[in-house]
């Protein structure tokens, strides 16, 4: 499914709220290029060397729900979700702190391979209950943004 198609996903994901996805009611570009705070550097260019069940135990990371066994390709950290919406990659590691159910409507969207929450942070009810509902993966690091994203990198080669 192409992030085009996601669209009605991610609001059935966010309870029928499209508006809840895009921060300020803007408009956003999905699949636009310019991908500046992807991990793999150059545009294109991909890692891929690790699934999410095997970086979940390597990394040590708490598991708070599962999805499909996808290989990580690249990361991206942020928490502005328009931004996300427009810049993250497919099979991307997203490290964030936000832990509501639009999380889980912006992953659908960008069709990651897992949300990393980092600085302890855990999942709210609602976002532990769709993240499971739609099968995706949520890790818990200790960690912050950036140590999180070095052991990504680390870890899977990206």
């Amino acid at each position: 499914m192409r992030r085009r198609e996601k669209k009605n996903v991610a609001a059935l994901a966010c309870g029928g709220k499209e508006k809840a996805v895009a921060e300020g009611g803007g408009e956003h570009t999905i699949g636009a290029k310019g991908r500046a705070n992807n991990f793999s550097g150059a545009q294109g260019r991909k890692g891929g060397n690790m699934n999410v069940s095997e970086f979940a135990k390597a990394s040590g990371y708490a598991v708070f729900t599962k999805g499909e066994d996808r290989a990580i390709q690249t990361g991206y950290c942020g928490d502005f979700l328009s931004n996300i919406i427009s810049r993250a990659t497919d099979s991307c590691a997203w490290l964030t702190v936000m832990n509501n159910v639009n999380v889980a409507a912006v992953a659908t969207l960008i069709d990651c391979a897992c949300i990393i929450l980092c600085e302890g942070t855990e999942p709210d009810e609602a976002l532990y209950a769709r993240a499971g509902a739609l099968g995706i993966w949520i890790l818990g690091a200790s960690e912050n943004v950036f140590e999180a994203a070095k052991t990504v990198a680390r870890l899977c080669g990206v």
